[in-house]
């Protein structure tokens, strides 16, 4: 921003800085790395851009003409120096590259503010030999970066053997063994700094935070002169380090790691405000040793997210500190250069290691915690205030010395940090956010003892009564509450006590890989103060002013808030400000005349990127001073620069930060002087200065009088006549004011109103005032007074509202004097548009039920206020540099930006065009005393809005059908010089009117609009053939609107024969069908297709039968004009019935019937292309209606007929879209509830879950499309997202035939699929038909809860160690129970479904699978329904597992039939048996268990010796040992024998043999 004093010309000249190469250099640096499962899914995340100025290192206060500008992606950040003259540009720089799952959360860029803190030399070395690890990574054992591998107690750090250089040129450095050992070489602690042979480069740190809680650092030396950032280069050993992290986690001196193993002494919560205000002070001043502080190893959580720079004044100048929040409610607050590692090894190699570095810093680090409660599935935010302000329930501030007894040094540096207190604001977004605080203010203040007791008096307090006081008070509270009232007593000392304090009291040496130790001390807490209770507002954006006074916030209901930081209350609000973020502008000001003002005018800049707008505002309650219009990627960058007055906040736009974009482009938002309250005008000046002197007096004179007035036009009760107002108004002699008073008098309605003012009659008396009161001005002050600005406005509103008085006087004369009968013309016969205009009309009418005039306004009957046509008339916006031509009427004032009021005027504007031919000059009178009687574009664009708002009878009766009408005759003399240029430039004759028909939505009175000029341009083009032999063509002139004709015909057509649908993302016009991005026609005609029929063979023999059909033509083509009644017939099937528009399925080329879309859209007619529509069409319609599954199946039967070779991509991308769109919402919420399902409604999805039949029908036609994803295999060089079709584009006809915008959209979001998560899902439906158990499912299904996410598709599925083992269990168990419930016929194949599925899923081994269902199914005793597939399908079992398992069957039921509980009488039998044999049987069935529960062993013995047969045949087949072989042999002679004596002597018992 330019200095208060300068030039105002000087103001307005803007350089712009490119940005281009560094967003180039980052998005090259992005694309390097592998791309993540989530990666930019949706909307691609545009690099930010950051900017700072680097300071002069041989001029305090002052900077250099160079700026470094860094981008940040993700994981990447690119950094480049560019000079603001002459344009000069660095080479980017590679900054920072995180690989893997970390991501960049925020960053900033500092400069060194004192370079004598630095140490000069190129890099530092170590004896190290670890590899060299550029990359910052996510390891564990490697993220440390810096500390394990850099800061040992074993390693040395030494200069590297080149040293710095000041801009290229090299200087000498005093060498290593000096530094430190030389009391003349180095001084006594950093800030004198040691002997330097030359100034070093400016240093620059650019500092990151990331989602992993880690603060990583990288630092530069800027080179001015060759335009280069140096990365700063350190050592480990030979290898090379680049970054490191300044705040290491989970680290500890070793001091602190001797008090962990000793029980800390608890501080009672009474004291702890006391005492963390000692943790900030000593004897020293700053010795923070912290003996008062438990030792809390630095673990924070949540991420890091927000890194912001302050100023805090020390010692009566200020330094720059970092706040770092954390997630968790972390925060860090530390001296910029403690993030600069040359500083640290300055302090090293020096003499002061016994110090800490924070001591010789002259700055502690803090570390505060808000204490919030438990947040779950919420984003809280924690924005650090700068400064404190007290609340009412603050502390009494302490006793102070007097001002004659002078403290030390030590007091003042004691005073500085006794005492502080840190605040937080906190916003939440998330589950949580509808029950937290809109806005919360945290704060460490001790709110509640020190408003009884001062901290003097409690430190005067014993302990022992110290805790007593406290007990009793608290006993007292609650005591009358519980009945009761306790004491609390002093805490035992601990007996390590004494060793813990005599360690405190030890000073332990500088650590260098713990740089700030008090980071590992129990924090600072804060507690909620006040709070902002405004549900459901949300804040999304919070940003605090470079004082710490003010915050800006915005939230989701599209408000911008100021608050107050001091009295934490809202004091002001705008609205309209939707998807916001905000900053802050200082302007340095002279204070010599208004001390008691502050040296800096604060501005908010608001963002609004909805709007695409930025609005600058004085704060806090002053006027906007600046709007700039941006573009859509727009952003706002704020940079800290150094002025004479300190550090300033300015602001800063890039038109685009998209990679490669034109606009890359950066510029300073920069406003004129007098916009701004630097350079003050005579009256706000004025109202500075001391109420009693006479300007002041004279200044509230002047507001007195102008609020009279006010008053006097306002709507009040106040009886008053225009003569009160006039006579008020002659006693007004400001200038200033008197511009104002013409705009208010204006606008006033009372005049015309309530006063019955006739006309425009005041306003001149007004004026003529004014002008007299100008004349008087510029003669009093001479040649000086043409300069002034205020006479320059008031001339400029005078010229204006003379103009505005002009052309209203014209219409108010018409108004008054017109004749209110309708004047009568006579009718010419219609023309071919015509008659085609009536017929679409009527069709509109018919198929909407609803008349085309319905919206017309009325016109009216009483004559126009003057403050209604100076309200909707606009002055120039830059008046001081509008053209004032006197021969064309003055300034061009032209009418009202909004539609709605400039519709009502021009409707009085062209009324007279109605009436008879002799009065239609009123409308050229109108526009020339308003300035623009020339400017034919913007008056035949202002004709075209009032033609279309007219009632169809009027239009037709007073214009197209009428002969020479007054519409007529306006517009062709418009259109003859129009036609002259059309021809020299070859485009459409009345090119406003012809762009205002394409892009009009409203198409019924468009077309009759477009007819109306095509029959002017016809009459005009004629004559002017004639005239010109030739020159100017008719049929050339004409042919544009006769194209323009028939795609409004298209747009009729389409909009009326699919009326009531959705046909795109927003209203069919002809300019939005060109846009491309907007409609598809194959979306058009598939939805034809489906009002007529869902069944997919009959949509493709309709298509068939149209693409040789000889009844079809273009509609768009001249060979439409004749047969535009088939079209609208066609309309009509819109308003049918669903049966009856299946009825000319058969007749659908007739010309009496009503004939399908793609006899007229032939060109579309590409079956692949429609189907695809159908799919998703069906699907969205199903999405309707969750109920009717049919229409599901019918979308899947029009899905599957897409080749998935010959349309891959589109294939794959379809499938995708319904499995995430339309199954996966639902079964989530069929799993696990709707808790995170927001696709479905609940109350209609959730009734469906409790229909078996309908759960079982949706889960086949899941798993149908899971089938059809793992159908289509990608290849690794494959690109998935590609658009490529294998169609023709065609561009003869309307519209013309290219890429399917639905379609492209939908391949371009394609993903890959990972196999593991895909077999996964699989798993769980097959696993859900199986069984209902959802506790088993979980152990056995890989990610199981993260199942049916949006995004589990795209990443791998996690298995748990015991998952196979579960699986197993499972698995055996599904088998079984299969088997059990098994009751149909016999098996002719072994075949299992679903538990077959299943296995081959899990990679059990489908041979051990058939073995364990055939033993099941022997077990439960249906051998005869596996007796032949056995035999068939030997191959398929394991012949030796069914072996020694089937003989084990055979042993059971053999010892069952020979028990006592067997139904047969078996005495008679035994004899006959073998009794070894019999023995080795019992003892056999006695060592076995079942393989199931509840196996049947009652089985007819038949069964078993068959069982038995087939066992010995299968073992002969497999080559089973002929042991076993016997034994299984001696098993059939065994049964055998018993079924060849019971059927011998048969039983009357119930057992069959």
């Amino acid at each position: 921003m330019p200095d208060a004093n300068s030039n105002s010309d000087a103001s307005k000249t803007k350089s712009s800085i490119d940005a281009s190469q560094v967003l180039g250099h980052v998005s090259m640096l992005e694309n390097y790395l592998p791309t993540h499962a989530l990666d930019d899914f949706g909307h691609t995340t545009n690099p930010q851009l950051y900017m700072t100025r680097i300071p002069d290192p041989s001029k305090e206060g002052q900077e250099l003409p160079l700026h470094v500008l860094m981008a940040v992606s993700k994981r990447c950040i690119s950094a480049q120096l560019v000079q603001e003259a002459p344009g000069r540009t660095g080479t980017p720089v590679e900054v920072l590259v995180i690989p893997g799952d970390d991501q960049i959360t925020c960053a900033t860029l500092m400069p060194l503010e004192h370079l004598q803190l630095t140490a000069r030399d190129t890099g530092l070395k170590m004896n190290d030999s670890r590899p060299l690890n550029r990359r910052a990574s996510n390891n564990s054992e490697d993220g440390d970066l810096f500390y394990s591998q850099f800061y040992s107690s074993r390693d040395k750090l030494t200069l590297s053997e080149n040293d710095d250089e000041s801009d290229g040129q090299p200087s000498p450095s005093p060498s290593p063994t000096n530094v430190g050992t030389d009391s003349s070489v180095v001084t006594s602690t950093l800030m004198s700094g040691g002997m330097s042979l030359k100034a070093p480069s400016p240093r620059l740190a650019i500092v990151v935070g990331t989602r992993e809680n880690r603060v990583i650092s990288i630092e530069f030396s800027v080179k001015p002169h060759a335009l280069v950032l140096e990365r700063r280069k350190f050592f480990v050993g030979p290898e090379e380090r680049t970054y490191f992290e300044p705040l290491p986690t989970s680290r500890l001196t070793k001091l602190q790691q001797q008090q962990t193993k000793k029980k800390p002494k608890k501080a009672s919560s009474t004291t702890t405000t006391r005492r963390r205000s000692l943790t900030h002070s000593s004897s020293s001043g700053l010795d923070n040793t912290s003996e008062h502080k438990a030792v809390v190893p630095f673990e924070p959580s949540g991420g890091v997210t927000t890194l912001v720079a302050y100023n805090l004044w020390r010692e009566g100048r200020p330094r720059t500190h970092v706040w770092i929040s954390f997630g968790d409610g972390t925060a860090i607050r530390l001296h910029h250069a403690g993030f600069f590692p040359s500083v640290w090894q300055k302090h090293l190699e020096s003499d002061l290691q016994q110090q800490q570095l924070a001591q010789v810093l002259g700055e502690p680090l803090v570390k505060w915690k808000a204490m919030l409660p438990p947040m779950p599935d919420s984003t809280v935010t924690y924005i650090p205030l700068p400064k404190y302000h007290p609340s009412p329930l603050a502390p009494f501030p302490a006793w102070k010395r007097p001002e004659f007894d002078h403290p030390t040094a030590e007091d003042e540096k004691l005073d500085e940090y006794q005492d502080e207190v840190y605040e937080a604001a906190v916003y939440c977004s998330g589950h949580m956010a509808d029950v937290f605080p809109t806005l919360a203010f945290y704060t460490s203040e001790d709110q509640f003892e020190s408003r009884i007791h001062n901290d003097d008096m409690l430190e005067d307090v014993p302990e022992e009564e110290e805790y007593g006081i406290v007990g009793s008070v608290i006993g007292g509270i609650f005591g009358s509450v519980f009945g009761s009232s306790t004491t609390k007593k002093k805490p035992t000392p601990d007996p390590a006590e004494d060793v813990t304090q005599a360690a405190a009291d030890y000073k332990e040496p500088w650590d260098p890989s713990v740089p700030f130790p008090d980071m590992n001390l129990d924090p600072v807490k804060l507690y909620a103060g006040y709070e902002i209770h405004d549900p459901p507002r949300q804040i999304i954006y919070c940003t605090i002013d470079p004082e710490g006074d003010l915050a800006a916030i915005a939230d989701t209901l599209g408000r911008v808030s100021l608050v107050d930081l001091a009295t934490k209350q809202i004091i002001r609000m705008w609205k309209g400000f939707r998807d916001s973020v905000c900053h802050w502008i200082q302007y340095p000001r002279s204070t010599s005349e208004t001390p008691w003002l502050k040296n800096k005018v604060l501005y908010l800049v608001i963002h609004s990127r909805q709007r695409k707008v930025i609005e600058v505002y004085r704060t806090r309650h002053g006027p906007r001073v600046k709007t700039i219009q941006v573009a859509r990627d727009a952003q706002l960058i704020c940079s800290r620069e150094l002025t004479s007055e300190g550090y300033v906040s300015n602001c800063y736009i890039v038109h685009s930060n998209v990679p490669h974009s034109p606009l890359n482009k950066i510029q300073k938002i920069e406003f004129s002087e007098s916009e701004q309250t630097g350079n003050l005008t005579s009256r706000s000046r004025s109202s500075l200065l001391p109420p009693d002197s006479p300007h002041h007096k004279s200044t509230q004179d002047a507001s007195r009088k102008l609020n009279h007035l006010k008053q006097l036009l306002d709507e009040t009760n106040v009886e008053c006549e225009s003569g009160d107002v006039f006579r008020a108004l002659e006693k007004i002699d400001s200038i200033e004011d008197l511009s104002t008073i013409l705009d208010i008098v204006a606008k006033a309605p009372t005049l015309g109103g309530r006063m019955g003012v006739e006309g425009s009659t005041f306003q001149k008396l007004a004026v003529s005032y004014c002008e007299q009161k100008l004349d008087e001005a510029i003669s009093a002050g001479g040649k000086e007074a043409e300069s002034n600005p205020h006479i320059q406005r008031l001339a400029f509103k005078i010229a204006y509202y003379t103009q505005i008085s002009a052309a209203y006087d014209a219409l108010h004369r018409y108004e008054v004097q017109r004749d209110e009968s309708e004047a009568t013309l006579e009718l010419a016969a219609p023309s071919m548009w015509s008659v085609e205009a009536a017929g679409w009309t009527a069709t509109y009418e018919k198929i909407t039920k609803r008349l085309v005039d319905d919206d017309c306004l009325e016109s009216p009957k009483e004559p126009l206020h003057f403050h209604a046509f100076a309200a909707a008339c606009v002055p120039p916006k830059d008046w001081m540099e509008a053209l004032y031509d006197l021969k064309r009427g003055g300034y061009k004032v032209y009418l009202s930006d909004s539609s709605k009021t400039r519709k009502e005027i021009l409707i009085r504007i062209f009324k007279p065009l109605l009436g008879d031919v002799f009065s239609f000059k009123v409308v050229n009178q109108l526009f020339d005393a308003l300035g623009i009687g020339k400017d034919h574009d913007y008056l035949l664009k202002c004709f075209g809005e009032w033609f279309t708002s007219l009632s169809i009878k009027d239009s037709t009766t007073k214009s197209i059908f009428a002969k020479d009408s007054p519409a007529n005759r306006w517009l062709k003399e418009l259109a003859v010089p129009q036609i002259t240029k059309a021809a020299e430039k070859n485009t459409p004759p009345m090119q406003s009117l012809y762009d205002y028909c394409s892009s009009s939505e409203e198409l019924v009175r468009v077309f009759w609009l477009a007819t109306l000029c095509r029959e002017v341009v016809y009459q005009a083009s004629s004559e002017m053939e004639d005239e010109t032999y030739g020159k100017v063509s008719k049929d050339a002139s004409v042919g544009s609107w006769d194209s323009l004709l028939r795609r409004l015909r298209v747009c009729l057509f389409v909009s009326l024969r699919l009326y009531g649908q959705q046909l795109g993302a927003c209203p069919i016009s002809i300019k939005a069908v060109e846009k491309g991005d907007n409609f598809s026609v194959f979306e058009w005609l598939a939805r034809d297709e489906l009002s007529m029929t869902q069944n997919n063979d009959e949509i493709l023999s309709l298509e068939n039968a149209c693409r040789i059909s000889n009844h079809s033509f273009d509609p768009s083509k001249k060979e439409g004009d004749d047969r535009f009644k088939v079209l609208q017939k066609s309309c009509f099937s819109s308003a049918l019935s669903e049966d009856e528009r299946a009825e000319y399925l058969v007749d659908f080329d007739d010309d009496d019937r009503l004939g399908a879309m793609l006899l007229f859209l032939k060109p579309f007619n590409i079956p692949d292309m429609l189907v695809a529509h159908r799919t998703l069409l069906l699907a969205h319609r199903w999405g309707k209606n969750p109920a009717d599954l049919t229409v599901l199946h019918s979308a899947l039967i029009a899905l599957k007929s897409i080749d998935p070779v010959e349309h891959k991509r589109i294939a794959s991308s379809l499938r995708l879209d319904i499995w995430q769109s339309r199954i996966r919402p639902v079964y989530r919420a069929l799993l696990m509830g709707f808790d995170d399902v927001q696709e479905v409604s609940q109350e209609i999805v959730a009734p469906l879950f409790h229909d078996p039949e309908w759960v079982k029908t949706f889960n086949e036609i899941a798993a149908y499309v899971l089938d059809l994803l793992a159908e289509i295999k990608w290849h690794e060089s494959e690109r998935i997202d590609l658009w490529d079709t294998d169609y023709e584009e065609d561009s003869s006809t309307w519209p013309p035939v290219g890429d399917c915008v639905v379609l492209k959209r939908l391949v371009r979001r394609n993903r890959a699929i990972f196999e593991s998560s895909l077999d996964a899902h699989r798993m769980l439906l097959k696993a859900l038909k199986l069984s209902k158990n959802i506790s088993s499912h979980s152990q056995c299904i890989p990610s199981f809860y993260d199942l049916f996410t949006p995004s589990m598709m795209f990443n791998n599925a996690v298995s748990h160690p015991e998952e196979e083992q579960k699986q197993h269990s499972f698995l055996q168990e599904a088998i079984v129970t299969y088997a059990r419930n098994y009751e149909g016929q016999s098996l002719e194949t072994l075949s299992l479904g679903e538990v077959e599925s299943l296995a081959e899923l899990w990679e059990f081994d489908m041979v051990n699978v058939r073995t364990l269902f055939l033993l099941s199914m022997y077990e439960f005793g249906k051998d005869n329904v596996v007796d032949e597939v056995l035999t068939k399908s030997a191959s398929l079992v394991s012949v030796q597992h069914f072996c020694d398992d089937g003989v084990e069957i055979i042993c059971r039921r053999l010892d069952y039939l020979m028990s006592e509980e067997s139904p047969f009488d078996m005495s008679n039998v035994m004899g006959s048996l073998d009794a070894d044999m019999c023995d080795w049987v019992r003892e056999k069935a006695e060592e076995s268990d079942p393989l199931v529960d509840g196996a049947i062993l009652d089985v007819p013995v038949g069964s078993t010796h068959l069982f038995g047969l087939r066992l010995l045949s299968l073992a002969a087949s497999a080559e089973i040992a002929k042991d076993e072989r016997v034994k299984i042999h001696s098993l059939i002679v065994l049964s055998g024998t018993i079924v060849k004596s019971l059927e011998e002597e048969p039983t009357e018992s119930s057992g069959s043999i």
